[in-house]
């Protein structure tokens, strides 16, 4: 699965082996002026129209791969203003596609926007919501000539329809007049909000004979152009009578968020769903920018939530297909179940959260994340697994893992290659460079669902990046499109094609491949270990060195290292020598497996004895010869008990 820009990547093999192969290209060639990719998205239309978009400094755009162009979007108002981020924000962009009978929209939360954003053209963004009408008077009052009214009170009230996705907003201001049977009304308001860019229409609603105060049915008397000149002159006539005016609180409640920075974002049962510091707010059925009141759910322990992950599942009970919301703190996971206000249920899951809803993805039918403690996965049953005991060193307090930056790193599912990949800050490597590429083919084959998956043996295979990497998605390009297109952004205005086929010779970097600690089956016992045989495909001239630690030991001040380079000369006569090729081997084989032996011997930091032994295979690359190697496995000679095995 390629992902290091310039330099070489690895992959496992359908055998099961682990295979270098080379990076990729920039898609631009000249950086964009908007340099640090916040967040990577596909906008897709019911009619299956297709817009890459990039979220990136201030702005939003869209990207063309082909044209190598990007257009910056501007807001659906009279200003049409393009900054919709933070200045200098480093927080992820998360985002959901959200398609209705009226608007297709690639929403957004992340990057310090103060509101939730959508992308709903090639050229526009709005922000969620339609602010209900502002006055500084609204009054009704009789009218000129005569009409169909019965005589007695009537109240009214307005609300805006936003041009672009046709949302409507709450209906707020009120007037009322008396009239006798046969009087007209006159309808006068001085609006103080109104957009006539972004609001197409005003909708008039009247109340029924002698209505309270706050009416929530009513006639819809008409719906005029934002731009028509107040008075309204009500004869008696209406659009639709006795319906519902949206309302807080009210059977429609067309409420907008309210202020601070929204956070997560994902569609759970035809809801829109994201949350401001630690209440999860949930759109009305079908209308993500409605969001009634009775749709908050505060999640009551301390912190903010920090994303959302949706996951469908099988009832046990009644067998059927059902989702989860699943809600994460920094250090807690919590769940949603239920479809409406009515049956919301809000239960707690786990103490293993996550920092940001970037580091969340779904694949094969399991929710994956990053956390504190390491990768999780986690089928909507029972309790979340572990799946990184393989590489949990990475973890540890003084691991290698910068968990102080896990918040900007970020997941992405590959389809293609059938994996989930986290883009994390290491110590070693630097800020978004490291790469942990978990391989759901073996890791799926090993695990037993039947019996839980609190600890699951996932696969990992590690890179590094040349460059820093903020954000990356997968999407196909076009409905019949036959490839999986992988793009990854970095900080200084370009984007990455993570996947080609094209061999790109680039900046060397250096591979790992670490073991877990292994104790054979006697944890207890002290052993003297002899020698390690690596299984290799013979493939040419390269370098490979072994790393070990006894006891428990992972610090680099305590390994001891054997290093191999190029291949043996055609003299040498050694068969089994430290870092050398087994020659007998070597000289009769094309193209077949092959060992190399390290033959081990104690070092300043240990003596070869100890109840474990973990090892890592360390290849380093010049970047320019495009040399590879395939690693089959290992066997470890050693001897317990003066029974050598």
């Amino acid at each position: 699965f390629p992902v290091t820009i310039g330099g070489q990547n690895y992959d496992y093999t359908s055998q099961g082996a682990i295979t270098k192969r080379g990076g990729h290209p920039k898609i631009n060639s000249v950086a964009d002026a908007q340099l640090r990719s916040l967040g990577l998205g596909m906008w897709n239309s019911t009619a299956d129209v297709r817009r890459p978009i990039r979220a990136a400094g201030r702005k939003i755009q869209v990207f063309d791969a082909n044209a190598l162009t990007f257009t910056t979007l501007t807001d659906d108002t009279v200003s049409m203003n393009s900054d919709v981020f933070a200045l200098n924000s480093t927080i992820p962009v998360n985002m959901a596609m959200f398609n209705t009978s009226n608007a297709n929209t690639l929403w957004m939360t992340g990057g310090g926007a103060s509101s939730m954003y959508g992308v709903y053209s090639a050229t526009k963004v709005t922000a969620n919501g339609v602010a209900a009408p502002t006055a500084s008077s609204f009054s009704a009052a009789i009218g000129s000539g005569s009409g169909s009214l019965q005589a007695g009170t009537y109240r009214y009230s307005i609300t805006y329809r936003k041009a672009s996705t046709l949302a409507e907003s709450n209906a707020v201001l009120e007037a009322s007049v008396t009239i006798t049977a046969g009087q007209n009304v006159d309808l006068t308001y001085v609006l103080t909000n109104l957009d006539t860019t972004l609001y197409d229409k005003i909708n008039i609603y009247r109340s029924a004979l002698n209505g309270a105060t706050g009416f929530t049915t009513g006639d819809l008397v008409a719906s005029i152009n934002s731009s028509t000149a107040s008075p309204y002159h009500d004869t008696g006539t209406s659009t639709s009578s006795n319906t519902n005016v949206p309302r807080a609180g009210g059977t429609i409640d067309n409420s907008v968020l309210p202020s601070g920075n929204p956070v997560g974002c994902v569609v759970y049962k035809r809801h829109l769903v994201t949350a401001i510091n630690s209440t999860v707010y949930i759109s009305d059925t079908n209308k993500p920018e409605s969001w009634p009141t009775v749709n908050y759910i505060t999640i009551p322990t301390g912190g903010k939530i920090t994303g959302f992950g949706v996951i469908s599942f099988t009832s046990r009970g009644s067998n059927t297909i059902d989702e989860l919301l699943v809600v994460f703190k920094q250090n807690e996971v919590w769940a949603i179940t239920g479809t409406t206000a009515s049956d919301f249920a809000l239960k707690f899951v786990d103490n293993i959260g996550c920092p940001n809803q970037s580091l969340v993805t779904a694949a094969n039918g399991f929710l994956f994340w990053a956390s504190n403690r390491g990768f999780q996965i986690w089928n909507g049953t029972g309790k979340p697994g572990y799946l990184s005991r393989f590489i949990e060193d990475q973890f540890k307090q003084g691991g290698d893992i910068d968990k102080s930056k896990l918040g900007i790193g970020f997941a992405v599912y590959s389809q293609k290659r059938n994996e989930v990949s986290w883009c994390l800050s290491t110590s070693s490597a630097g800020e978004n460079k490291s790469m942990f590429k978990l391989d759901l083919r073996l890791t799926v084959a090993g695990m037993d669902e039947s019996v839980g998956l609190s600890l699951v043996n996932g696969i990992f295979t590690p890179d590094v990046l040349s460059t820093s990497m903020y954000a990356g998605a997968t999407f196909f390009s076009a409905s019949d499109a036959s490839e999986e297109s992988y793009y990854l952004g970095d900080s200084r205005g370009f984007l990455y094609n993570a996947y080609t086929d094209v061999l790109d010779a680039g900046a060397g970097f250096t591979m790992k491949y670490q073991t877990p600690f292994l104790h054979f089956g006697a944890p207890a016992q002290t052993k003297q270990y002899h020698k390690i045989i690596a299984w290799v495909l013979d493939t040419g001239s390269w370098n490979l060195e072994l790393d070990y630690w006894t006891n428990y030991k992972y610090q680099t001040t305590d390994q001891n290292s054997i290093s191999l380079s190029g291949a043996p000369a055609s003299t040498d006569s050694l068969i089994w020598s430290v870092g050398k090729w087994d020659e007998k081997k070597w000289d009769t084989s094309t193209g077949r497996v092959v060992p190399i032996t390290f033959n081990l011997s104690p070092g300043s930091y240990n003596n070869v004895q100890g109840d474990s032994l973990k090892l890592q295979f360390v290849q380093t690359d010049s970047g320019s010869s495009g040399s590879q190697i395939t690693l089959y496995g290992f066997t470890v000679y050693y001897t317990l008990l003066s029974v050598t095995k």
